[in-house]
């Protein structure tokens, strides 16, 4: 069952990045502690047979070749996320802050010139005063 977000965005994308992440992490968990280690998955010779590689590639194993394929997933997916978001609310939102700024800059600006006149009109109230 695929529910849309407010953004539009299928959920069972994010479904699918926290699937690979969590596989990505049980993988890399089972590299690190060297769990399962007489397996085929720490056998480079398994991997030699589906893909040549030149020498120090060639130590390759099934494990790492999991994991790099779920490291490029998350890759892709995060590259694609920003584009879209970049695409669809980034120029909007850009033009947003553009136009924050300068009034921002214009309040600023104002409240200077303010400041300086009054400090002038007071300097001359004092000029006045002390002929």
């Amino acid at each position: 069952k695929i529910r849309l977000s407010r953004t539009s965005t299928p959920s069972a994308h994010c479904t699918m990045d926290a699937i690979v992440q969590f596989c990505r992490n049980a993988l890399c968990t089972l590299k690190n502690f060297n769990i399962l280690s007489d397996t085929f998955l720490y056998d480079p010779n398994v991997t030699a047979r589906y893909y040549k590689f030149p020498p120090p590639l060639d130590q390759t194993t099934p494990l790492e070749v999991l994991i790099s394929v779920t490291q490029f997933y998350a890759f892709v997916s995060v590259t694609l996320a920003g584009y879209r978001l970049f695409k669809k609310d980034g120029m909007d939102k850009l033009q947003l802050i553009s136009r924050l700024v300068n009034a921002r800059a214009k309040s600023s600006k104002d409240k200077d010139e303010k400041k300086k006149k009054e400090n002038t009109d007071e300097d001359n109230k004092i000029k006045k005063s002390s002929e």
